[in-house]
């Protein structure tokens, strides 16, 4: 997982706290569009409803004149010189219609509001469906939007049969509607802005729209347009986002059909100006959302910069406490927690000083204690080892008792002896210069290994070299190095075996390995193996006579004095291998 620093953690923070905040202004938004949507199809629906009943009432007014001229005595007559003058002083009472007609049931044209020449007259109905439809059924008609013959404008015609005392039906009443008359009663309904009202007949054909008051004859076809054709099948329907087939721009609208002529009336509103005032809302909202995100994160930097500053000077003084630069203070003035936590550094850092103090004392003292206990016992040791040499060299009869006695004093007193060198290398191991000399590391180790062998007949010593090794090193150093790892390859081995010294180069340094099958060390005890003190076995373990647990240790620290390594491999059971390595004296080191 990447670091996060506390800055970014902050501003992270604050933008988690924003993050809601835009996510209520999203939902506002989609709520409130949704109700918008919603009240505008309302609208729409309640607009084309009242509409519907408008052009019913429109049909209903010219159906009701057309029955009040067909008990007119004078369209009786069928006679053009009486109805024609009868129909044009009527015709300014109904400005509404383009034309007034009686037509015989011969088709001709016997009576009009609009002037005709003779030969116009002959025969200019029979083809209308709607004249032969009201002539078959003697009931009357209303057609679908058609080309008038006289103007040629799309025009509305309702026809009605004149019927004698006998019931027969003896011609027809024909009422033109003027379409631009029908869309202007449409003035006094309130509309939206930019809204839109169109009529379409029973055949799916535009009778006019408000948007578009010229249209083509061949776009006027709505048929296959499933809102209409919906309605016309009697479903009003709500269509919440289309593309108008006429205008071509995306709207939302309601269908609803005439309650009794089935015709069906549109009401459309652009989407982008109906849903204006919710999308303008949403922009002021974002804009205002983006000026407090602007100043929170603002905020939260200014925040996180003064928060930061005390806590910066807190880790860069934590870091030189911890490289014991004790002396550093901080100081810090936030008035609030920060303020308390620089005062504790301050107390830690104080008792720390005076704590390392004390210790530093404390160490002293001991290191005095040490080395003087040290050099105290180095004399007696001395004399006791030597006098124990001395009777093992006389040539004078013993009993194996003594003879065994003097070689058990002579050993500890040795193994004494090595003890106190090692509390004097652990007190102070660099208070003595190293004595550097070009040595022959191969002749060393088999000079150890042919001092320890008379000693250890158990044990098989067996030197491993290549050719003589050379580095600059303390000889005696590099000596007690060696006794070490034997010494203890040889009491890890209580059964006795081969110990192998290997002497040779690698990597450009020169390495040397002494090797035993004896005991090894437990894997849970082999990490703390270079730990002054400490016995890589418990007492009591059979075969293992104890250590005194200075030894590794101070070996580690000579061979890291002399700028080399020391490591170890080992199996319980199996046996272990120490491995030590010295810089040589230079790359043609070894001859």
């Amino acid at each position: 997982m990447p670091r996060l620093t506390l800055r970014v953690k902050l501003l992270a923070s604050f933008v988690l706290i924003l993050i809601p905040v835009l996510a209520l202004l999203i939902y506002g938004f989609l709520d409130a569009n949704e109700r918008r949507v919603e009240a505008l199809l309302d609208d729409q629906m309640q607009t084309a409803q009242a509409i519907a009943a408008l052009v019913d009432a429109s049909f209903d007014e010219a159906f009701a004149l057309a029955w009040a001229l067909t008990d007119d005595p004078l369209v009786h007559t069928f006679d053009p010189s009486q109805v024609d003058p009868h129909l044009q002083r009527l015709a300014p009472y109904y400005p509404q219609y383009e034309a007034i007609s009686i037509i015989n049931a011969e088709g001709d044209n016997v009576g009009s509001s609009l002037p005709f020449e003779e030969p116009q007259r002959l025969r200019i109905a029979t083809d209308r469906p709607y004249f032969q439809q009201a002539m078959a059924t003697g009931e009357p008609v209303i057609s679908e939007v058609v080309i008038s013959r006289r103007t040629l404008r799309p025009t509305i015609i309702v026809a009605v049969p004149i019927r004698d005392d006998d019931g027969r039906t003896r011609g027809i009443v024909l009422i033109s509607l003027f379409l631009a008359a029908l869309s202007s009663r449409l003035d006094g309904v309130a509309l939206r802005p930019e809204q839109t009202i169109f009529l379409v007949d029973t055949t799916g054909t535009v009778a006019f729209h408000t948007s578009l008051p010229e249209i083509p004859w061949e776009e006027r076809n709505l048929g296959n347009f499933e809102p209409i054709r919906a309605a016309l099948e009697g479903r009003p329907s709500e269509v919440r986002r289309f593309v108008s087939p006429l205008l071509g721009d995306t709207r939302i609208g309601a269908f609803a059909p005439t309650p009794k002529y089935g015709w069906v009336v549109g009401a459309t509103v652009p989407e982008d100006v109906a849903l204006a005032p919710v999308r303008t809302a949403l922009r002021d909202q974002l804009l205002g959302f983006s000026v407090v995100a602007i100043l929170t994160v603002a905020v939260a930097l200014v925040t996180s910069r003064r928060l930061l500053q005390p806590i910066l000077r807190l880790t860069e003084q934590a870091r030189a406490l911890g490289k014991g630069d004790l002396t550093r203070r901080v100081d810090i003035k936030t008035h609030d927690e920060m303020e308390e936590l620089g005062k504790t550094f301050n107390q830690m850092a104080e008792r720390l000083e005076r704590t390392l103090s004390d210790l530093r004392e404390t160490l002293h003292l001991r290191e005095e204690f040490l080395s003087a206990a040290a050099h105290e016992l180095k004399t007696p040791l001395t004399s006791l080892r030597g006098y124990a040499q001395l009777l093992l060299r006389s040539k004078a009869a013993r009993p194996a008792k003594e003879q065994q006695a003097l070689e058990v004093i002579e050993r500890q007193t040795r193994r004494i002896a090595r003890l106190v060198e090692d509390l004097l290398e652990t007190v102070s191991p660099t208070a003595r210069p190293l004595q550097l000399r070009r040595i022959d590391l191969a002749s060393l180790a088999e000079e150890e290994i042919r001092e320890a062998a008379p000693a250890e007949e158990r044990h098989s010593l067996i030197l491993c070299r290549t050719g003589a090794v050379f580095a600059e090193a303390d000889p005696n150093l590099i000596r007690r190095v060696l006794l070490t790892l034997l010494d203890n390859a040889m009491r890890f081995s209580p059964q006795g075996g081969r110990i192998e010294v290997t002497v040779t180069t690698e990597d450009g340094e020169a390495l040397i390995s002494v090797r035993d099958h004896g005991l090894g060390i437990p894997k849970e005890r082999q990490r703390y193996v270079f730990e002054p003190f400490y016995e890589p076995f418990p007492a009591g373990t059979p075969g293992y006579h104890g250590a005194t647990g200075l030894g590794l240790f101070v070996t580690k620290t000579i061979i890291e004095r002399h700028g080399g390594h020391i490591w170890f491999e080992s199996e319980e059971g199996k046996g272990s291998t120490f491995y030590f390595s010295l810089p040589l004296q230079n790359r043609s080191a070894i001859t």
